[in-house]
């Protein structure tokens, strides 16, 4: 497995992906594996970089519980959230791939994705452990795992550069603009809604 990940990180061309991609059978376990291993590791490290932080600021006031439950707190839930989020943004790409006429089957796209986020996932989790610098390594990091996610795409559904990108980016720009609708849309009705009440409230206060 990590002899995978290396071979994939240290040579990410279209090329290597490809051969890996042959020599290597594509399992939806492998890759579910893979993502749940990287979330355990992200945190582990989310929950120490936490508790090395000094946790919330309650005015010098101790918590009413352990701080070490923020550590197990990350390993238990960061696992079953970055299942459903890989998952889900996977299916937006792959809806976005096939757009682009792609050729790819579902699980040799989330095999080839997971095989390189998998791995960055936790070194981004890691760096973002040491305060200020590692959180800019981290967002160079997060720009080559980008790359990286665009490669896996071109490769398993045989796309070209550009459609590529637009496979990754067009379904989450779209899937961010439903989101910012859905919640401008409920802010206005619940705007709505609070002002019908203070007008109630004023006519029942009015002599």
């Amino acid at each position: 497995m990590f002899q995978l990940w290396i071979q994939a990180l240290r040579n990410p061309t279209e090329e290597n992906y490809e051969l890996i991609f042959k020599e290597n059978s594509p399992s939806a376990g492998t890759t579910a594996v893979w993502i749940l291993i990287a979330a355990v590791a992200s945190g582990v490290f989310g929950g120490l970089g936490y508790l090395i932080s000094g946790g919330p600021n309650l005015n010098g006031q101790e918590l009413p519980f352990d701080p070490s439950a923020f550590l197990w707190i990350g390993i238990c839930v960061t696992p079953i959230l970055s299942l459903v989020g890989f998952y889900l943004g996977a299916g937006l790409v792959y809806f976005g791939a096939k757009i682009f006429k792609g050729q790819g089957d579902f699980n040799s796209q989330t095999y080839l994705q997971a095989m390189g986020s998998a791995p960055l996932t936790i070194v981004v989790a890691a760096l973002n452990v040491i305060p200020l610098c590692g959180s800019l390594i981290a967002i160079l990091v997060g720009f080559f795992s980008m790359y990286v996610n665009i490669l896996a795409v071109k490769v398993a559904h045989r796309l070209d550069w550009g459609q590529a990108i637009g496979a990754v980016l067009i379904p989450a720009f779209a899937f961010g603009f439903l989101i910012c609708c859905c919640v401008f849309l409920l802010l206005s009705i619940g705007g709505a809604a609070a002002g019908d009440v203070f007008q109630e409230i004023q006519a029942t206060l009015q002599p």
